[in-house]
Parts: C-alpha cells; sequence; structure tokens
C-alpha cells in the first residue's frame, strides 16, 4: 500500500520467512514446538538475556498458553527492551503460523519490536500490512525513524500522518520535538509548540519536558522560562531541565535560585541536578551556597 512512506524503498520481510518453515502449524489438542513456550508472563525480568529464554527451555507447550496474545506482547516487549532480533523473529513466525496477525495490538508490538532492534524495512512493511492502524502504530513507525538516525522520514512521515485519517497524540509531539531538537529545526519546532497549546498538550508533563529541552538546545533561555512558569504540573525532569537551561546560557544565580525553589517544592534532586548547581555555585565563587545545596535534599 505505500502508506505515507515516500521516497523508501519496497520492503521485504526475508529475514523472518526462513523461520516459518519450520514451526507446525497448530490443531486442537496439538502441542506448538517453540522455544520460550514454557515461560510465563511474569517470567520476563529486567535482567533476562536472550539466552536465558532460548537455551534450556522445554520446548513444548499447549497450543492455548503459546498463543496468548497478552504473552505474545510480553515477548514482543521483552525483545523491544533489550535487542533480541533473533526472539522476535522466531515469535513473529509464531504469530505468521498461528494466524495471529491480524490482531492490532500484535501487529503494532512487532513494528516496535523491528524499529527497536534496527530493522526498519521490516518494521515498514508491517505498518503498510496493517488492516486498521491506529496512533500507536503510527508513533512505533515514527520512534523508530528517530532511534535509529533517520531525522527525514521521520519529518516526512510526520507531516503526512493527517493523511490516514490519525491525529497525532501528546507522545507523537514528545517524540517530533526530539526531531526538532536534534535538526535544530527551531521553526518546526515553534509551529508544534503551537499545536501541542491548541491541542491541550501542554498538561502532560512529558510534553512540557520536551519542549524545555528542546528550547534549551536552541539557547532560547528566555522562551524556555516563560514555558516553565506556565506549566500546570513539574517534576524532577522539568526542574532540572530548567536549571540546567540556566547553567548553560550563564544565567548561575537564576540556576541556584530555582534549586531552591525546587526544595521548597518537595522535589528531591537527584545526582546530576545536585552537579550542575554545584558548578553554578563554583562560577559564582559562592561557597556559601554551595556548601547548603550539597546538604539539600537530604
Amino acid at each position: 500500500m505505500g502508506k505515507v512512506r515516500k521516497g523508501i524503498e519496497p520492503l521485504k520481510l526475508t529475514n523472518a520467512l526462513p523461520l516459518f518453515d519450520g514451526i507446525p502449524k497448530p490443531t486442537n489438542g496439538s502441542t506448538i514446538v517453540f522455544h520460550f513456550a514454557e515461560r510465563k508472563i511474569s517470567d520476563f525480568t529486567e535482567n533476562d538475556t536472550p539466552s536465558d529464554i532460548i537455551q534450556g527451555q522445554s520446548c513444548s507447550s499447549s497450543a492455548s498458553n503459546v498463543t496468548d496474545r497478552h504473552y505474545i506482547i510480553k515477548v514482543l516487549s521483552f525483545c523491544s527492551r533489550v535487542g533480541s532480533l533473533e526472539i522476535g523473529r522466531r515469535c513473529h513466525a509464531l504469530i505468521t503460523k498461528t494466524g495471529l496477525g491480524g490482531d492490532k495490538f500484535i501487529s503494532t508490538s512487532l513494528i516496535d519490536m523491528y524499529a527497536k532492534c534496527g530493522e526498519m524495512e521490516n518494521a515498514g512493511i508491517l505498518f503498510d500490512k496493517m488492516a486498521r492502524l491506529d496512533i500507536a502504530s503510527c508513533n512505533c513507525l515514527i520512534s523508530g525513524y528517530a532511534r535509529n538516525g533517520l531525522l527525514d522520514q521521520a519529518f516526512e512521515f510526520f507531516m503526512n500522518i493527517g493523511s490516514l485519517g490519525m491525529r497525532p497524540n501528546h507522545y507523537t509531539y514528545s517524540i517530533m520535538l526530539t526531531v526538532c531538537r536534534t535538526l535544530s529545526a527551531i521553526q518546526e519546532g515553534k509551529q508544534l509548540h503551537a499545536h501541542i497549546v491548541k491541542l491541550q498538550y501542554l498538561s502532560e508533563t512529558a510534553v512540557g519536558n520536551a519542549l524545555l529541552t528542546m528550547y534549551n538546545k536552541f539557547g532560547m533561555v528566555e522562551e524556555a522560562e516563560f514555558l516553565f512558569e506556565s506549566l500546570a504540573e513539574r517534576n524532577l525532569i522539568s526542574w532540572t531541565a530548567i536549571i540546567t537551561g540556566f547553567y548553560q546560557h550563564g544565567a548561575f544565580d537564576k540556576a541556584l535560585r530555582h534549586f531552591h525553589l525546587m526544595i521548597k517544592s518537595g522535589i528531591k534532586p537527584n545526582e546530576y541536578t545536585f552537579t550542575i548547581v554545584l558548578v553554578s555555585c563554583g562560577s559564582m565563587k559562592d561557597l556559601v551556597n554551595g556548601r547548603n545545596s550539597s546538604c539539600s535534599g537530604h
């Protein structure tokens, strides 16, 4: 179909296809041979590695357990997190054999997995084949382009997203603000800011933080300060972003003042915040505040 991905070559899932023939089609009462079949959703942890899943596991399990959509999505999420393309391909083969590819949540998880594993061609063709698109699948593709350094493709896709009948959500704008920051696209970033305000997404803390970081990168301290003051909610990232922005542009007194306001608001600084404040004190040769700041938040 080639949905709004102009300038991108036709894509082929050549890497996954050889895996299809090795997996039998399930029938009622049959078993499916699959390396990670007996792992439960709760078994996957941050400490797991790909070899933990594909080695040393019994290879049989009931078809109903293996093909549970929540289980499959959990496995794909794991593959995305650790960058395990090998397991992801095997999971894709199982999905194809068992006819689960029509599930939009599984398809979106597959797109996300391939994108995060650096396989944007496969992510793209999966997107083109989706019968029912949603903004989540669009976000996965945009994020994948950005993550893999294909920033022009990310921008082009975003600009044409309306032709798919999709309306960007707050996460879409967070991704695109990062793209603008990386490309130093100041005017485009300002236009995104205007759209964000119009769509009332500024109440999303992550979007506000992305805007703050972008304005800091552009050296637009006044805009960053005005934005910060207008935020309804501020978290550690918000405070650290504005403090960092003041420090980077030599407004050390403002950096220190906002640090103290941060403490009063009940937000506990992290190591990075402390480092910026202490360096600011050093730049002002303010030993007293430097000592006091090192004791703050404890």
